[in-house]
């Protein structure tokens, strides 16, 4: 049986078709709530939809009862109030899939209670927050004791590098593409 993961919060899908672009012996499953959000997912150029993408699912209960190697979540996770909803490109993004209109952690908590029924032994979850978020996201995450899999840590995925450019790190287990990629080590 193949290795499975899920992109909880898809949007255009374009994650999901990186995962099984990047690890083409994995099932990928893309969630979102927003039916909205999975129109323009599923209206992506085929050439670019791999066919280890198995569903593309409305609702947060998608995928429950599965054993998945990665959980890969971008939530709403930007505070109300928070300045940059207002500011910059953010301003043209569906409200609801940048806040809460709460902390920005609501969603979040959610997933990481659910996680170690959701996850595999060795499994991953992979979340997006915010830059000035990171302990409080380790808060979300379920006791080290309740899991089978490592505790939460939190990373960078990406750095600027002394050209200007962008630095990403090469993950191991995933398909030795050559292209890089931002999963933890």
């Amino acid at each position: 049986m193949p290795a499975r993961a899920v992109d909880l919060g898809t949007g255009s899908g374009i994650i999901a078709v990186t995962l099984a672009l990047e690890a083409p012996a994995w099932s990928v499953g893309a969630v979102d709530v927003s039916a909205e959000a999975l129109a323009v997912a599923a209206a992506m150029p085929t050439r670019w939809a791999p066919a280890s993408i198995s569903a593309w699912a409305a609702g947060s209960a998608a995928g429950r009862g599965r054993a998945f190697r990665a959980d890969r979540v971008q939530p709403p996770y930007i505070e109300r109030g928070d300045h940059h909803l207002v500011e910059g490109d953010l301003r043209f993004e569906p409200r609801g899939a940048l806040t809460d209109e709460a902390d920005g952690l609501s969603c979040l908590r959610e997933i990481a209670a659910g996680a170690p029924a959701r996850l595999a032994d060795g499994g991953w979850l992979m979340v997006e927050h915010g830059y000035d978020q990171g302990e409080a996201v380790r808060a979300c995450s379920p006791t080290p004791a309740c899991l089978k899999w490592k505790p939460l840590s939190i990373w960078r995925h990406w750095t600027a590098s002394p050209s200007g450019g962008r630095r990403f790190e090469r993950c191991p287990g995933l398909a030795d593409s050559g292209r890089p990629c931002c999963w933890p080590h």
